[in-house]
């Protein structure tokens, strides 16, 4: 129960922050544009590779759950310390190309960190976590080809207002999450299980009930 617990919550997370990052990433010069306005159109590669690092580290929130729930702040924090360096040097490293340099560093480091974490925090345990890795996987895969449709598709309008690419790299990025869970069963289930989450959380209450129920 516990394992299911934890990858549901994993699925749910991982499908709402990937939902915004793929349209945020996809559509980001419109974005960047109504948001702050033209003028800050030159940040526009750095939000974008900023928000492909923003998966990742929403990805290796389950490690931290686990330290948590099972009680291995310890190891989580020897974790930290081993990890950390090779981030900071990364970081080091990718200052030489500047500004996005360190960008593209910073993403590298917590693309690393995510399956080091993961198979850290689960070694030793009955909890795999091979099944951690793999919804990652999967995730940013299918958000990741559904962004670049949508980028695609306002791209074949460019003289469109901002507001109208918006709306239609919405609407794309929709269609194309739809069709990838015909064609992928997988995707399927981890919308099915996203659905039914009122469900699940309400069998989990009823089932912690009756275990602590004195009768």
């Amino acid at each position: 129960r516990y394992a299911r617990f934890l990858a549901v919550g994993q699925i749910v997370l991982l499908n709402i922050v990937a939902g915004v990052l793929a349209f945020s990433v996809a559509q980001a010069p419109a974005l960047v544009a109504v948001a702050l306005g033209p003028r800050w159109e030159p940040t526009v590669a750095l939000f974008q590779i900023l928000a492909i690092a923003g998966f990742f580290q929403a990805a290796a929130y389950a490690t931290y759950w686990v330290s948590l729930s099972m009680g291995l702040t310890r190891r989580f924090f020897w974790y930290t310390i081993a990890t950390r360096p090779v981030v900071i040097g990364l970081i080091i490293a990718g200052s030489i190309w500047g500004v996005e340099g360190v960008a593209w560093a910073y993403t590298i480091g917590n693309i690393f960190v995510w399956p080091v974490g993961i198979i850290w925090m689960t070694r030793g345990l009955a909890l795999r976590g091979a099944p951690l890795f793999w919804a990652g996987a999967r995730t940013v895969a299918v958000y990741g080809a559904a962004a670049l449709v949508s980028a695609g598709a306002t791209a074949l309008w460019p003289d469109l207002p901002d507001f109208a690419h918006l709306a239609i790299g919405a609407v794309v990025l929709v269609a194309a999450l739809a069709l990838i869970a015909v064609v992928f069963p997988a995707f399927r289930k981890d919308l099915r299980t996203i659905f039914t989450l009122r469900q699940h959380l309400r069998r989990a209450r009823s089932t912690g009930t009756a275990e602590t129920d004195p009768e």
